[in-house]
């Protein structure tokens, strides 16, 4: 009598599974022979190049906008330099508390706004020829 380990009958065998070994190497080769494809594809790639690729960039353009102040909400006028949300906030609340401004010299009249502020923001405020401020209505 021969000395076999059984198998128990709620195991399930996966020696059909297994691959042969000249499956095993045939698998080998082919996977080496991909892998010398991929590296010699590299290299010529890579041999060809002249260094890093440039790219053509067009020339900077400056987005130019102008606000209605006396209609724009705060993220409108958030936008502007050098106003964040929370003067932003105090421009929309002011004029609504006071009406439209009349002229660009009227927002000196907001808690934040001073001269220096003022001039940072002049050139993005929608304004007549006269210099007063302009509503589209």
């Amino acid at each position: 009598m021969e000395n076999r380990e059984k198998v128990p009958e709620n195991r399930t065998s996966y020696a059909h599974l297994v691959l042969k070994r000249a499956d095993q190497c045939a698998i080998a080769v082919i996977l080496l022979v991909c892998f010398a494809i991929m590296t010699v594809s590299v290299v010529y790639q890579m041999r060809d190049r002249q260094g890093l690729v440039h790219i053509e960039r067009g020339e900077y353009r400056k987005i130019e906008f102008r606000v209605d102040v006396n209609r724009a909400g705060w993220p409108e006028l958030a936008n502007l330099p050098g106003i964040g949300e929370e003067l932003a906030r105090r421009i929309v609340e002011y004029r609504e508390q006071h009406g439209s401004f009349k002229t660009v010299d009227s927002l000196l009249n907001v808690k934040g706004i001073g001269e220096k502020k003022l001039e940072q923001i002049k050139y993005y405020l929608l304004q007549g020829p006269d210099g007063n401020l302009v509503s589209i209505e």
